[in-house]
Parts: structure tokens; sequence; C-alpha cells
């Protein structure tokens, strides 16, 4: 469970938030929320994961956010302005969502701040049998690790082909999943393309990977030499 703080004065913003949190992401649960920031509340506190909004800190408080950083706290900025988001970057934030929230942006957000906490975890996809949870528009979908096939980036979005599915899109964009997954197995061939080594079948002079399940992908050229070292052959 993510135990999270909400400083925001904004009754509006903070229903929002909870209501999507409720159904979309029960794994980050408010423990206390306020109106305004009293940090030495918060240091008293269990607290992993903290949303602040920018707007309202003054410059005496920023002593108290320096001392939540030493605590490893993630601490995510909400902003009234788009100038706010240079304060956040000050003070090392995670991420900066402009208001009025935007459903899209929360899922976003909050998607790869969940798969951070749980890369962090030392049991996290340390076996093959694992699941990964793959964040969707909808939620989330499980799969083995292994049964990925491959991933295609579609924008600022990811396809991901299983060996039992290939419609799954994912609201993470290709570079999130090369992160997560390259300690796993995974090779990036093309800057729009993830590949799962176990599932390798062909490869052809030209350029070509072939897949589990006929499917198949390119080879950028600068990457052609490294691709073949990551399989022993002849």
């Amino acid at each position: 469970m993510i135990k999270a703080y909400v400083f925001e004065p904004d009754h509006n913003a903070v229903n929002l938030l909870r209501r999507y949190l409720l159904s979309s992401f029960p794994n980050v649960q408010i423990n206390a929320e306020s109106s305004s920031p009293c940090f030495h509340t918060l240091l008293s506190k269990e607290t992993d994961l903290v949303f602040l909004n920018i707007s309202s800190i003054q410059k005496e408080q920023l002593d108290e956010l320096l001392s939540i950083s030493d605590k490893k706290i993630e601490l995510i900025c909400l902003g009234n302005k788009e100038e706010d988001a240079y304060k956040a970057y000050q003070l090392k934030a995670t991420d900066f969502l402009l208001k009025p929230l935007k459903e899209s942006s929360i899922f976003k957000t909050l998607a790869a701040t969940e798969q951070r906490f749980q890369s962090k975890k030392p049991s996290s996809l340390s076996k093959n049998k694992d699941k990964i949870g793959i964040p969707t528009i909808d939620g989330y979908e499980y799969f083995s690790v292994q049964s990925i096939i491959k991933c295609e980036g579609l924008q600022k979005c990811t396809r991901v082909f299983t060996t039992e599915r290939t419609n799954i899109v994912s609201a993470y964009n290709i570079g999130e999943f090369i992160k997560l997954l390259s300690p796993y197995g995974f090779f990036a061939p093309h800057k729009s393309h993830l590949v799962n080594l176990q599932h390798v079948k062909r490869y052809k002079k030209d350029g070509t990977i072939f897949l589990t399940n006929d499917l198949h992908v390119p080879v950028a050229r600068r990457r052609r030499a490294e691709f073949l070292t990551q399989i022993p052959h002849l």
C-alpha cells in the first residue's frame, strides 16, 4: 500500500483525485489531507507520496520540503499555472500536474508513480513466473513477463503483444517499458520497438527479427551488431 498525503486548498481537485484513486489505483491510499502545507505534521507520519499544490508554498517552507526529500518521499506537484512547473523542478518533484486536473494526465502520472514503487521492491520481477501489471485506460492487465513478445511505441502510448493477445494499449510510452523490462531479457532493436529475446525465432541480414506468432520488427542499422551479441550463434 502506498500511503499518500494531500496538501491542496481546492476541495474539488482533492475530491477528483480521491475518486480517481479509488476507482483506478486502490493501492494508493490517502491517509490525510490539508488545505495548508503543515509539513511538521507530515514528517511525523509514515508517508510515501505527497500531492502538493505548489502555488500555496511560501519561501520559508522550502526548508521543510528539503527535509521531505531527505526521507525519500515522492513529491507530485499541482499548479494553477504553467510557471509553477519550474518551481516543481526546483523542488525535484517526480511529476507536475496543471490544474484544472485532467483524468488522462492523472492516470499517466499515477501509473508511472505506482510502477516506480513496485520497481523499488526487492522481489519485483525477480522470477519469470511473476506477473506484471500493465496500466491501460480501464485499469490494469496482468501478464507473466515471459508471455510478452514485444512492445511497440504508439506516439505517447505503447501497444503490448503477448502470446495470447495483441490488442493491449498501455498509457506508458515505450521508454518506460524499455527501462522496466531491459533487465529481464528484453532488447530495443529500434526506437519504437522492444522485443523479448526468448521469443526471437529468426533474424534476416536485411535487419528484420522474426518472433513468436509470426510477429516481426525492424532492427536499426546502428543496433544490428549489438543485437547479434545478445544471443549466442556460430
